[in-house]
């Protein structure tokens, strides 16, 4: 129901604030149990049944005080027609649980971990000179640090010859996944630029992906960053969270801006598309997994809302959406101007400008456009398609008259502030 209304904040404890249902005991009692909830083994039974029991009384009385602000509206009927049985729905989902299968999991924890060692040893001997070179460095400037006895012999003298070999032993060792060691080895020691779009030093994957042909380390550095996500966000965390072979996340259609659907402990909506990973989770017995996915949406509701003929023709014809709009900007067709116009589209949707094109181009084609070009696609795109310039202009002034309110097709409230007022188009699709 919060997500209904214009609340900066929906969590629990910032609605009970806001309405000021607790007393300031209860609230230090409830600030407590949240910082707590993560060791929640570890809090004790009469402390836990509290908590619950508070949970409980507030959410019930926040539900009438939200239900009673939106009696009879558009929003209300939105909650009763679709998202209370979307939500009942899904916690039946969430309830049930998905299978995987542990013993797959657990061979794949071994393979990924003996690839990232494997990968770990190449990174280091495809720059050993460089690397080696700068921990002699570190260790240098570390036994600088000691200082030395005036006197040759006693306690103090002994401490300082034990802690020059320990440091000796253990010296400093390069650290892969420190992004401030890993920059210096790409931009001062190699002398390769990694900037991102904004101009700044950067070794983000999008970054990196930029540059992977200028040296064999940039190739090494995106594996290890794979195999690291792979086993750290997915793997390791699927272990963990498994019970009696079956994982349990959680759905949230009031989290994200668009209400878009979202999953999280675990998050089972970015599982890599890797045929090995994916055959990790299996359906019960009798049933089979299906793969459903919508064909060209964000466009089709795009033309719906715009009204643009060529768009609507196009549908209405069943052809390739995005082979006919390289036919309208580009004049010529092929496979790689069908991924760029699909590019362009999606970009022009969610409110790019040339410099924002040039930068996706860039990141998701590996392709350098001069800004130039890119400035001419957008005049071109919005002189072949006027009547989303034109609805994309009409948003903006709703956006005024409504003080930042729009409705989607099914009525579902979309607060988008000044910060996002460019984003209202891409919000709506």
């Amino acid at each position: 129901l919060s997500s209904l209304l214009p609340h900066e904040k929906r969590g629990l404890l910032d609605l009970i604030k806001h309405y000021n249902l607790a007393s300031p005991e209860e609230l230090l009692f409830m600030e407590a149990a949240k910082k707590a909830r993560h060791k929640i083994a570890e809090i004790d039974k009469t402390t836990l049944e509290e908590y619950c029991l508070m949970d409980c009384r507030f959410t019930y009385q926040l539900y009438f005080k939200l239900k009673n602000q939106l009696k009879d509206s558009r929003e209300l009927r939105f909650y009763d027609h679709y998202l209370l049985p979307a939500y009942r729905m899904l916690t039946e989902v969430e309830m049930e649980g998905v299978n995987i299968d542990m013993n797959a999991l657990e061979n794949l924890t071994t393979r990924t971990q003996l690839r990232l060692e494997n990968t770990l040893c190449q990174m280091r001997d495809c720059v050993k000179d460089l690397v080696e070179l700068e921990e002699k460095f570190w260790l240098s400037e570390s036994l600088k640090e000691l200082k030395e006895p005036q006197k040759k012999d006693g306690k103090a003298y002994e401490n300082y010859l034990k802690r020059l070999d320990k440091r000796k032993v253990s010296p400093k060792q390069f650290n892969w996944q420190s992004s401030q060691q890993v920059l210096w080895l790409i931009r001062d020691a190699l002398g390769i630029a990694c900037k991102n779009y904004e101009g700044k030093d950067s070794i983000a994957e999008s970054v990196l992906r930029r540059i992977r042909h200028r040296h064999p380390i940039i190739q090494y550095l995106l594996e290890y960053k794979k195999l690291t996500k792979l086993k750290n966000a997915f793997l390791d965390r699927w272990k963990a969270d498994a019970i009696e072979g079956k994982i349990y996340t959680t759905y949230d259609i009031t989290g994200t801006r668009t209400g878009r659907l979202s999953s999280s402990r675990p998050n089972l909506q970015q599982v890599p598309k890797d045929a090995e990973i994916r055959e990790l989770f299996t359906a019960p017995s009798g049933y089979s997994f299906i793969i459903n996915d919508y064909s060209q949406i964000e466009p089709r509701v795009a033309a719906h809302y715009s009204r643009e003929p060529i768009l609507k023709w196009v549908f209405e014809q069943n052809m390739d959406l995005y082979k006919q709009i390289s036919l309208d900007i580009f004049g010529r067709y092929d496979n790689s101007m069908r991924k760029m116009a699909k590019t362009i589209t999606l970009a022009m949707f969610y409110g790019a400008g040339a410099g924002k094109l040039k930068w996706i181009v860039k990141n998701q084609l590996d392709r350098d456009m001069a800004l130039e070009d890119c400035d001419t696609i957008v005049w071109k795109f919005n002189e072949s398609y006027p009547q989303i310039k034109r609805f994309k202009e009409k948003l903006q002034h709703m956006l005024i008259q409504r003080k930042g309110k729009l409705y989607n097709l099914y009525g579902r409230p979309l607060f988008i502030d000044k910060k996002h007022e460019r984003f209202a188009f891409n919000t709506l699709i």
